[in-house]
């Protein structure tokens, strides 16, 4: 069997700042997987068990609707695709599907919650990632509308 190619932890922003520590005791509960344009990374409905980050490629969240289907959402690289029902235990809202070949880090739900508790330290380092996140996204948008004080 091929060795284990390394999880790309810096092309992921959530997960960068982790440590070598960190990094050694989430490794073995990383999943690398990779979808070619048009797969399903996962379908609405489908249970949220497993916490999904995309470090290449972009893929798209579709939501079924009568008339046709809803794009909620386009993500690229490093971005977490259907965290938020992995984190609320409830099943995809909306499907994820690959815009073009991706490639995904995909964690257990139950395991990487409970690595949480054992090293809270790792608990601080994904707020971090997610706030510079946030930061990052909160500039995007006042790029695309203009700043409150040009309103």
């Amino acid at each position: 069997m091929p060795p284990r190619p390394p999880v790309p932890f810096d092309a992921i922003p959530v997960l960068s700042g982790l440590g070598p520590e960190d990094r050694r005791a989430l490794e073995p509960l990383c999943e690398l997987s990779s979808f070619e344009k048009g797969a399903l990374l996962f379908s609405e409905g489908d249970p949220a068990d497993r916490i999904h980050f995309l470090f290449v490629g972009r893929a798209k969240i579709v939501k079924a609707a009568r008339e046709r289907d809803i794009i909620l959402e386009i993500l690229g690289p490093g971005e977490p695709v259907g965290a938020v029902a992995a984190f609320e235990r409830k099943p995809f809202p909306a499907s994820a599907v690959a815009l073009e070949p991706c490639g995904v880090v995909s964690i257990p739900e139950r395991e990487f919650f409970a690595l949480l508790e054992k090293r809270p330290e790792i608990t601080r380092k994904l707020l971090a990632g997610l706030t510079l996140r946030l930061m990052t996204l909160n500039r995007r948008l006042v790029d695309l509308t203009g700043s409150v004080e040009f309103r």
